[in-house]
């Protein structure tokens, strides 16, 4: 049977307490820092839950600045064909009206004459009836001419008839463009206000002028979500690395935690097999 010496019992003690609190120190840190691993994982996953948002955000606001985009690109295209199919509106029912003018002006002339040739034939064969020597050939040139007059006549009001139909279809289409360009100019105008308030719109203004609005807050709302974008990645970051350099902590102190107990395993052993 062994009998502890005592003062060696008393050195022996001591050590031992000593391991026991470095355990219980060890112990505790490993404690502390499993919490912090704990919170910073919880806090990790928070973070990317932020950055998932702000993503989406972000591509949403993307989305939605190429369509603004598309809509100030087809209003600039509708801009352009309105103009154009006016400009030609405003020639053809121009020219059309010129041209029915100009048609029944040539009927005035036709009339006339028919009239001049109608009294000259008259005259003829009053002169004829006095004066055999008239030769019949001219009587029958002046009725010929007569004639030939009336249908010139005819054909002319046919022509102006038509002239005035298509005079009618084009002044009927440039109303149609001119509706056209109303409703452009409200639609465009409805754009800018939802923008930007209440603005007067010219036809002629360029889309992007009118779509300034639009397009500004969808640019101002798309680079707002980029920034917050970086924020949360940058937050995220960080939180990654206080979240890495807490797993390294742990680590240590775990090692430490496990020395330390292999340390009080051993001297407790030690001092019992004295």
């Amino acid at each position: 049977m062994n009998y502890f010496t005592p003062g060696i019992v008393y050195v022996e003690k001591a050590q031992l307490d000593y391991l026991s609190t470095q355990v219980a120190e060890a112990q505790y840190e490993v404690n502390q820092q499993q919490a912090s691993v704990g919170a910073l994982t919880s806090k990790s996953s928070q973070f990317n839950a932020f950055l998932s948002a702000a993503d989406a955000d972000q591509q949403t606001a993307l989305a939605n600045l190429n369509l603004a985009n598309d809509i100030d690109a087809s209003l600039q295209g509708l801009v352009d064909s309105t103009n154009l199919a006016k400009k030609q509106s405003d020639k053809a029912c121009f020219a059309a009206c010129a041209i029915s003018a100009e048609m029944a002006t040539l009927i005035n002339k036709l009339i006339f004459a028919v009239e001049v040739i109608d009294k000259f034939g008259q005259l003829v064969n009053k002169q004829k009836a006095s004066n055999p020597l008239i030769p019949d050939s001219l009587i029958s040139l002046i009725a010929k001419s007569t004639t030939d007059a009336n249908n010139a006549i005819a054909l002319t009001l046919t022509a102006l008839q038509s002239c005035y139909a298509a005079e009618a279809t084009a002044i009927r289409s440039r109303k149609v463009i001119d509706l056209q360009v109303s409703q452009l100019a409200a639609l465009m105008k409805s754009f800018e206000s939802k923008a930007q308030g209440t603005v007067e719109v010219q036809l002629g203004a360029s889309a992007k002028d009118v779509q300034a609005g639009l397009l500004s807050l969808s640019k101002s709302a798309y680079d707002f979500f980029v920034v917050r974008y970086h924020e949360a990645l940058v937050d995220n970051n960080m939180v990654n690395k206080q979240l890495a350099y807490a797993q390294q902590l742990l680590a240590k102190a775990t090692t430490r935690l496990n020395s330390s107990q292999s340390g009080l395993a051993a001297a407790t052993a030690a001092a019992f097999a004295a």
